[in-house]
């Protein structure tokens, strides 16, 4: 017995089938929701370490003055970047423009951090001795990649406090 196949009634398939697709994006879903919160977290790091980098060399300025270090003025410079990395200088003197600068601290922030200030010419200087800030303001920083960031606020007392 002989079976004759009729060629015209074949059929290839070909193509990818919607139960395919469903199953790779949630494969994707799956993956990405596992990957979130460590980049996440690296971010919040980030931001975090910053933040205290900025804290400690506000304060290390005010206790320098207050300790009439060399017998002279400190302060901190925020060097703001738009299109590179940001960065920081604890200094010595009455102000950035006439500091020594062979006691400068240069501190620069990790590459995606952003930081926007309101303290005038972006330092902030403390008198010898009474180590009372030239000016007030705030200091935010931020990540380029979003949702995490954190304010510092100089008091007109000296006073550095984050949220």
């Amino acid at each position: 017995m002989t079976h004759k196949i009729d060629k015209a009634n074949l059929t290839s398939e070909s193509g990818i089938a919607l139960v395919e697709v469903i199953i790779t994006l949630g494969i994707m879903l799956v993956l990405f929701a596992g990957i979130r919160p460590l980049i996440s977290s690296n971010v919040s790091a980030q931001v975090n370490e910053s933040a205290m980098q900025i804290i400690s060399a506000f304060r290390i300025a005010r206790e320098s003055s207050s300790a009439r270090v060399n017998n002279s003025a400190h302060g901190v410079f925020l060097s703001i970047n738009p299109s590179g990395v940001d960065s920081m200088t604890l200094y010595q003197g009455s102000s950035y423009a006439l500091r020594d600068v062979t006691y400068d601290v240069v501190t620069t922030f990790d590459a995606g951090i952003n930081v926007i200030t309101t303290l005038p010419g972006t330092e902030a200087n403390f008198a010898r001795q009474l180590a009372v800030p030239s000016t007030t303001g705030t200091i935010t920083i931020t990540h380029a990649a979003g949702g995490i960031s954190k304010v510092i606020t100089l008091s007109s007392t000296g006073k550095i406090e984050s949220n």
